[in-house]
């Protein structure tokens, strides 16, 4: 599907040239609160109805969670009813901010998924703004996880489990390049809860890579 670990043989023989992790995102994995939900979040836990595509609001709940955790954003999640419910009420906000059909068939377009991030934001009292890449060069990602804002993912490509062209949604937190010219998105993919995942942005298998950088301010 694209989406390699960190520890996959692709890397052998690579020299890393330079990295990029945004500001707190270490920090953060895997923390748990009242021993729930490890960081970063993935589709299966958050899922509540029969629709599996529901990546899109799931990296937009990881945005959402990278603000809180690693940029102390409190106000940000809606407090939980319960202490079974951390972030579940803040991705079920974000479910009725983007009328996602939870028992249907179909996911969200890059611009609903973020609207719903902003508007969600605009409610607990934050400035949020979106960028979409028009031509979604490397230098586009780059320049924004250089000064740490999140960017909103999504790919197209051909998936051999399915056998078939899949799209996807995740959030990029980092880069990395290696001196003989390649270039790694470090991705959440909402698969796994692992901040050690990458895709490769020229990888021929995708038939595009796209972005929508995701700004949210107190």
């Amino acid at each position: 599907d694209g989406i390699i670990n960190n520890n996959d043989s692709v890397f052998n023989g690579l020299t890393l040239e330079s990295e990029k992790k945004l500001s707190g995102i270490s920090t953060i994995q895997s923390q748990t609160d009242n021993g729930l939900y490890v960081y970063p979040f993935v589709m299966d836990d958050l899922r509540n109805g029969t629709n599996l595509g529901n990546c899109a609001l799931t990296a937009a709940t990881n945005i959402i969670g990278y603000y809180y955790r690693g940029r102390g954003m409190n106000s940000l999640i809606i407090p939980p009813s319960n202490t079974f419910d951390y972030m579940q009420e803040t991705y079920d906000r974000l479910v009725q901010l983007s009328g996602f059909n939870e028992y249907g068939s179909s996911g969200l377009s890059d611009i609903t998924s973020t609207d719903a991030i902003k508007d969600l934001a605009k409610e607990r009292g934050y400035s949020p703004s979106t960028s979409k890449y028009w031509l979604n060069l490397w230098s586009d990602f780059k320049r924004d996880l250089d000064n740490n804002w999140p960017v909103y993912t999504s790919i197209k490509g051909y998936n051999p489990v399915e056998n078939k062209k899949m799209s996807h949604a995740m959030v990029s937190v980092g880069y990395r390049i290696y001196t003989n010219g390649s270039k790694f998105l470090n991705v959440i993919d909402g698969h796994m809860d692992s901040l050690d995942r990458f895709i490769n942005f020229s990888d021929s298998r995708f038939d595009y890579v796209k972005g929508v950088v995701v700004k949210i301010n107190a």
